[in-house]
């Protein structure tokens, strides 16, 4: 079948315009749906600005999130007591309408907050959240107490306070803020500059100081640190030299002195020390050969001499030569008689 000219553009006409119409129908669509989303989002979250009458605010509005600013009757600060309505859920973010007045939110019956709280100026913020028509629970509350930038000079105090000593070292408390340390910034300094090596040499008179004297060997104190003890390094050394083995000749003149007489028979002294005795080696030997055992020897010899008895119980004993022999004592009395008495068979 053949199309004439005039029927293709028909068709072509036709086409156009339902297109058009469809483009039109699709952006109506759309228009209501963005109504719809900006309809809900107002439905959702909502802003209201209120003055405080005899320490309570009434809420008008009915949004899930509530943004509200509020400013006193008049004062320079007055209490917020309670906020009146609200549905279960619903969240109040309440901010103070002016620096110059402060709102302060008072902890109670109706708001149970962490304490009171002072919306002192424009930038602070306390979260609540209703549990109840006319009761509310605190959820969250901002901490700066002026505003000021996000970045800004810690050593400001325009922005901050401390509890801090002028000087002193800071050491984190137990919540990690900055408090006063033991030692001050010169005490710090002073440590710094007498640091050394752990590893350093200890007679560096730059590092340590003693009280020991020159010359003297040291001992420990009862800290365990060093001090002079009783002999020098001159007496040790000394002493060193004229050490020798525990067992060694007792004659060797390198190791001992004496003051005893070459010959002579040693006695101990007073402190058991060897010294000279009365009588020479050459002495003793005479007298040791000698020795006899008593009553051994047999004949007397012939005597050049008088053998003198000074004791007038004591006399010449002489042996007879009976079979069993007896000896017999010679005395003399008084008036030069000879005395003879038996005294038996053994003397």
């Amino acid at each position: 079948m053949t199309i004439s000219r005039e029927q293709q553009l028909e068709i072509q006409y036709r086409d156009r315009v339902m297109t058009d119409q469809s483009a039109r129908n699709a952006a109506t669509a759309a228009s209501a749906s963005a109504a719809a989303a900006a309809a809900a989002v107002a439905n959702m979250i909502g802003a209201e600005a209120q003055s405080m009458v005899a320490g309570v605010v009434t809420l008008t509005g009915h949004q899930n999130t509530i943004f509200l600013t509020i400013d006193t009757s008049g004062g320079v600060s007055e209490n917020l007591t309670a906020i009146t309505g609200g549905f279960e859920n619903e969240i109040l973010i309440i901010k103070s309408a002016n620096n110059a007045r402060t709102v302060v939110v008072k902890d109670g019956a109706g708001m149970a907050l962490d304490g009171d709280y002072s919306l002192s100026n424009t930038e602070r913020r306390l979260t609540l959240v209703c549990k109840a028509a006319n009761s509310w629970e605190e959820m969250d509350r901002s901490h700066q107490d002026l505003a000021h930038a996000r970045q800004h000079s810690v050593i400001s105090t325009s922005d901050h306070t401390s509890t801090a000593t002028s000087g002193k070292i800071l050491k984190a408390n137990a919540n990690g803020l900055p408090v006063d340390a033991t030692n001050t910034d010169t005490e710090l300094s002073t440590a710094v500059t007498k640091t050394h090596d752990k590893q350093h040499s200890i007679t560096s008179g730059t590092d340590h100081t003693s009280t020991a004297t020159p010359g003297k060997m040291l001992k420990a104190d009862a800290n365990g640190l060093p001090i002079d003890a009783t002999n020098t390094d001159t007496e040790v050394s000394t002493a060193v030299t004229k050490t020798h083995d525990r067992q060694h000749a007792i004659t060797d003149g390198s190791d001992h002195t004496s003051t005893a007489t070459s010959g002579q028979i040693l006695k101990a002294d007073a402190n058991g020390l060897p010294v000279d005795a009365s009588n020479s080696d050459t002495e003793v030997a005479d007298a040791v050969s000698k020795a006899h055992t008593q009553g051994s020897d047999t004949t007397i010899g012939i005597l050049t001499s008088d053998v003198a008895i000074n004791d007038a119980a004591k006399g010449l004993v002489l042996k007879d030569t009976q079979a069993t022999p007896h000896y017999w004592r010679i005395t003399i009395s008084n008036v030069g008689a000879l005395v003879i008495t038996d005294i038996g068979t053994a003397l």
